[in-house]
This record gives structure tokens, C-alpha cells and sequence, in this order.
């Protein structure tokens, strides 16, 4: 086991392991692309220095501003519903919008439901469901209501994307035509649930 090191195709190479797991996860993708817009490929004004990522926050590499609003296009997944509960607990106002009918949707398979509800009540964080997000400009967000295409204009001054991430494939892609046997797992094949990444190392664990 080596903790703290950076690998590269050619230390993969040098190795001389008959078989090679990859499991080189994900990054935030800092386009704003939702499921429920799914012809536009970078939402306007995602490019603004007040637009950040879950790990951006999450790290605390980065100042917010008091009015926060949190694009969640994952269902209220715990890196959406889990970012939103942290910073309304540093006393920032949230505000969460999400496409889904209903907000923390996909937490209603598990446990986790009822306690983040609860939580996100006496938080006072704000939920917006069945919307999206049309526009980010100069801390103005421009939503659409779903259901009637009503659109609405509301200040923020910072905008969070709790959105699918992009896998990070750039080792993968070097070690094409290596000759090895390589085997990616996790959300470097695809950004998904932990279950996901479980169950495939399981699998593979099996097989090799």
C-alpha cells in the first residue's frame, strides 16, 4: 500500500503487475448540464467567478456569500441534500432547486429520508421542485417552472452545482495499447451511487 502518491501510465507500466484495477473516480463538471434541459450542453453564465462545486465548498478552499443557491440534479443524493445542510448550518440561506417532483427524492429509498427532512426544516432551507435553472447571470438566476414554462428572476449571491460529475478517464486513455490488463471500476467508468462502485469491485474482486 503507498498513501499520498501520484501514478502515471509509465509507473503503471513499470510495475509489472499482471492485471490492473483502475479506480480513478470522478471530477465536478462545471457545465451545469441538467437532465430536464438536455439540449443545452453549459448553462449560461456558469463560467462566473460565484459558481462552485460541491468540493469547492466542501473543502472550504472557497468564501460564499450569504444568499446561496444549490442546483441539485441529483435527486437530493446525500453530495446535494448533505452540501445544502452544511452550509445552511454555517448560516447561509439556501435555496435548493430541483427538477424531480418532489425534493431529496432519491433519499426516500433509504433511512436517510425522514431524519435530512427534518433537518432541512429546521434548517429553513428553501426547496424549489419541478424547476430548472435557465441562466446565471451577475448573481440573478433565471428559473422555469417545469409544469407551466413560468419564469422567474431571483438574486443570489453564489451559485452551487450538485450535478453528475465527469469521469476521469485521462490514466485509462494512456494506458490504451499497453498490452495490460486493465479493469476500470467506479464512477471512472460512469459517475454513479457508491452501490455502484460496491458491487463492481465485488465482481471483479471475484473474477480476477
Amino acid at each position: 500500500m503507498r498513501l499520498e502518491t501520484e501514478i502515471d501510465a509509465d509507473a503503471v507500466k513499470a510495475f509489472g503487475a499482471d492485471a490492473v484495477v483502475l479506480a480513478t473516480g470522478s471530477n465536478p463538471s462545471m457545465t451545469g448540464v441538467q437532465r430536464a434541459l438536455p439540449h443545452v450542453d453549459r448553462l449560461p453564465g456558469v463560467d462566473a467567478k460565484n459558481v462552485y462545486s460541491i468540493n469547492d465548498v466542501l473543502t472550504g478552499n472557497e468564501t460564499l456569500g450569504h444568499r446561496v443557491l444549490l442546483l441539485d440534479d441529483i435527486d437530493g443524493w446525500l453530495p446535494a441534500s448533505g452540501t445544502a445542510a452544511f452550509l445552511a448550518q454555517r448560516d447561509h440561506a439556501v435555496t435548493l432547486i430541483t427538477a424531480s417532483a418532489a425534493p431529496l427524492m432519491a433519499l426516500a429509498r433509504s433511512m436517510a429520508d425522514g431524519p435530512m427532512r427534518k433537518l432541512f426544516a429546521e434548517l429553513e432551507i428553501e426547496t424549489i421542485a419541478g424547476t430548472a435553472l435557465l441562466a446565471w447571470s451577475d448573481g440573478t438566476a433565471t428559473l422555469r417552472n417545469l409544469l407551466d414554462g413560468a419564469e422567474l428572476n431571483r438574486p443570489f449571491d453564489c451559485l452551487v452545482l450538485a450535478t453528475t460529475n465527469t469521469p476521469e478517464t485521462s490514466l485509462q486513455q494512456n494506458l490504451l495499447g499497453s498490452g495490460l490488463e486493465v479493469h476500470p471500476i467506479g464512477d471512472c467508468v460512469a459517475a454513479r451511487t457508491a452501490a455502484m462502485a460496491i458491487y463492481e469491485g465485488g465482481r471483479l474482486g471475484r473474477l480476477l
